[in-house]
């Protein structure tokens, strides 16, 4: 893709971000969105088929940095106390638009679409982190491992970040670190 496709593309989805802070998802045109983003109807169109592509584009790009960022802090020697503070964060940095689409109802159902696409690299993910805490695991086990993680991770992601004045992540990071060791005692 050119520089100007993806400079465009960037104008899209910011306009469409502004326009998601004082008005409701449903209600979102795709004349609020080039309005917003000082761009024509016709070059959305030759972006994206609707809106809901440009959220996915937004969301895809979201989560390869996510993924990119993982692979970036990952070391033989991560802890798990390291690792939960990588998490919260990547996800706290990109709280601007991350708190819009808790907001509207939109992060969580994107989440798990993201998830459903990803369910059969699961295992392949879960081993590809190596980690003294993760153990040997079957397909089945590594699903049931990362359903119940995943599910509570982004639970908390959406409500740590709902909030008017989110925690520092190193809090976050620190409060759940302890309470899960507790459980273990």
């Amino acid at each position: 893709m050119s520089k100007t496709t993806d400079r465009t593309k960037q104008w899209l989805i910011n306009g469409f971000f502004t326009k998601l802070k004082t008005k409701p998802y449903d209600k979102i045109t795709i004349n609020d969105i080039t309005a917003q983003a000082n761009v024509s109807r016709r070059t959305f169109y030759r972006l994206f088929n609707h809106k809901e592509e440009l959220l996915d584009e937004y969301c895809d790009a979201i989560f390869a940095e996510y993924f990119a960022f993982l692979r970036s802090t990952f070391t033989d020697q991560l802890t798990f106390d390291q690792m939960l503070l990588n998490l919260f964060t990547f996800w706290y940095q990109k709280r601007d638009k991350v708190t819009v689409l808790i907001q509207n109802n939109l992060f969580l159902p994107l989440t798990l679409k993201r998830r459903e696409q990803r369910r059969a690299d699961t295992l392949k993910a879960y081993r590809k982190f190596d980690v003294a805490w993760h153990g040997e695991v079957n397909q089945q086990e590594a699903q049931y491992i990362m359903d119940f993680f995943l599910g509570g991770y982004w639970n908390l992601i959406s409500n740590w970040l709902a909030k008017e004045t989110p925690d520092d992540p190193t809090v976050i990071a620190k409060t759940l670190g302890e309470a899960l060791q507790r459980l273990n005692e």
